[in-house]
């Protein structure tokens, strides 16, 4: 399951888009042609935040399971993931969809 509630509904959109663009060929609007780019790039984002926050929520859990002396990796690996997350994130703001935050 998705982290992201607006995910399922922006790939559905991209479906149609994708589906009008192979209907219509290169008769197609170009509009048509540019927000399914977009979109593609935001879904694709949005995939890479689900999959860095479900990374993020096994390795919070290795840093509680170790109460206070978890291993230096596993620290590390949380300061990059939420490094990446924001990144991502950030792409997608620019991109005009904004991706809510994770209580992680």
């Amino acid at each position: 399951m998705s982290t992201i509630p607006q995910l399922a509904s922006l790939k559905q959109r991209l479906n149609q888009l994708n589906l009008q663009k192979a209907r219509f060929g290169f008769n197609a609007d170009p509009h048509i042609g540019m927000e399914s780019d977009d979109l593609a790039t935001i879904v694709q984002q949005m995939e890479l935040i689900d999959i860095q926050r479900r990374s993020l929520d096994h390795l919070v859990r290795q840093r509680d399971t170790h109460a206070g002396n978890a291993p230096v990796h596993v620290l590390n690996q949380i300061v990059t993931i939420r490094a990446e997350i924001a990144r991502l994130r950030q792409t997608c703001a620019r991109l005009g969809q904004n991706v809510p935050s994770h209580p992680l």
